[in-house]
């Protein structure tokens, strides 16, 4: 069986550096000797010690571990916004910072262990090592007896809506710019950054942290440095779909110029999407729903015109991001008939690509609320449920645990033996679930 991996998240400093000392001391004296009773991999991103820089192999380590444990001392950007991204993903961590390091209030609440490395006194000093070692072993011991199963009821960006793969790329292609230039932590509505904090970092910061208000007043500094159709491209839309009520008045109101413009097809779906995710949580897709349907109105007509340039997972797209709104609508209704429309868009989608596996998740979803909205009794809806589901399961290598949760109840609703099955990769996969679920399995 492969080792489990412990990823360490901090400062680490340039070399010789009072920070890159005491990272030093926390790996060597510290985590090494508290972990070597479980036989895990640790390791920290060393290779990108002094560069300054989030890279694709520290995010991917920090998402990927068993298990992270991160230290906020100094609250640095770049730990900060690690810690976020390993946050969002549901998995274990566990928070250290130095003695005297006041935290921001959003984490004030959470569990962080405490070491101190300035006592003069040697026994004192040895003391204080050993009840912070034993503190991280205590912690580990019960992810260990858990099966680092963390937890898996934390929502992460998936919750939103389907944009978090494009949200996360744009996040990551808005990183990639560079340092937007510096011309002070103010923006125009009076929002503020911490000193000397990157308007680029502080937007990151915000939104894998769920701090809106940061990231709403890094996105006006932003607003103020970027051209306006790659501001609303690669900042708005985030926001938004984050819940910022101001990033999704924005939203809305420049959405008919950002249709007007020559930016790609795709990207004007992309921005439809984030609008229907920003009203979902609200109940306000009756309030987007008359600009949505034109919109998608003028982009039926857009590929009618540009044929076979729009590309079928384009189209397929569009007609999921309709289902979306049209299964909102059901929700703040309870009219049936929106159901209808919902379902009619996700056949379409289906349709133009049926190698996409959520399409069916979505569609599986619609026909279970139809037929629970019509009364019916356990038949034809959902036994199309079930085939949707098992399409889905199918196409996906690695099933996430709301398709699998969504299936093993449909499974079992209907006594069917895919539930033992579907419940088997649970166990597996999400240990934390499969407990709820056979407490809960309806």
């Amino acid at each position: 069986m492969a080792k489990r991996k412990c990823f360490v998240i901090g400062p680490i400093g340039e070399k010789d550096s009072d920070i890159r000392l005491n990272a030093d001391t926390l790996l060597h004296h510290v985590i090494e000797p508290a972990l070597e009773p479980f036989n895990m991999i640790v390791y920290r991103g060393d290779h990108r010690a002094e560069s300054n820089e989030i890279d694709e192999d520290v995010i991917t380590s920090v998402r990927k571990a068993d298990i992270c444990i991160v230290d906020l001392t100094g609250l640095n950007p770049n730990v900060m916004y690690e810690f976020g991204r390993r946050e969002e993903s549901g998995k274990p961590f566990i928070l250290l910072k130095a003695k005297g390091q006041k935290l921001p209030v959003d984490l004030q609440n959470k569990r962080c262990i405490e070491y101190d490395f300035t006592l003069q006194n040697q026994i004192a000093l040895m003391d204080s090592i050993a009840d912070t070692k034993q503190q991280i072993r205590n912690f580990m011991q019960a992810q260990v007896d858990n099966e680092f199963a963390g937890d898996e009821t934390i929502p992460s960006l998936k919750h939103i809506g389907e944009q978090l793969d494009k949200i996360s790329r744009k996040l990551d292609r808005l990183a990639q710019h560079g340092p937007v230039p510096s011309g002070g932590s103010h923006s125009d509505d009076g929002g503020e950054l911490p000193p000397g904090l990157d308007p680029i970092i502080a937007f990151a910061m915000g939104i894998n942290q769920n701090d809106i208000p940061l990231a709403e007043a890094a996105m006006m500094l932003l607003q103020q440095r970027m051209s306006h159709l790659p501001f609303l491209d690669k900042v708005v839309e985030i926001a938004a779909a984050k819940g910022s009520q101001k990033a999704g008045e924005m939203l809305i109101d420049c959405a008919q110029e950002f249709m007007d413009s020559d930016m790609p097809f795709e990207k004007k779906i992309e921005y439809l999407g984030c609008m229907i995710t920003y009203a979902g949580p609200r109940d306000e897709e009756g309030r987007i729903l008359e600009l949505a349907e034109h919109i998608s109105d003028e982009l039926t007509a857009e590929i009618e015109m540009a044929g076979e340039t729009v590309s079928e997972e384009d189209v397929a797209q569009l007609h999921n991001q309709m289902n979306r709104l049209y299964y909102g609508m059901y929700g703040n209704t309870h009219d049936p008939d929106w159901l209808e429309k919902a379902r009619r868009e996700i056949n379409l989608a289906i349709q133009h690509d049926p190698s996409e596996s959520s399409y069916y998740y979505n569609r599986a979803g619609t026909l279970m609320a139809l037929h629970d909205a019509t009364g019916q009794e356990e038949g034809e809806l959902l036994q199309q449920a079930a085939e949707d589901m098992r399409s889905c399961l199918q196409l996906e290598e690695e099933p996430d645990s709301d398709h699998l949760r969504q299936a093993y109840r449909l499974f079992h609703r209907l006594d069917m033996p895919e539930a033992n099955q579907v419940m088997d990769e649970i166990e597996e996969q999400f240990p934390a679930l499969a407990r709820f679920l056979k407490k809960n399995p309806d």
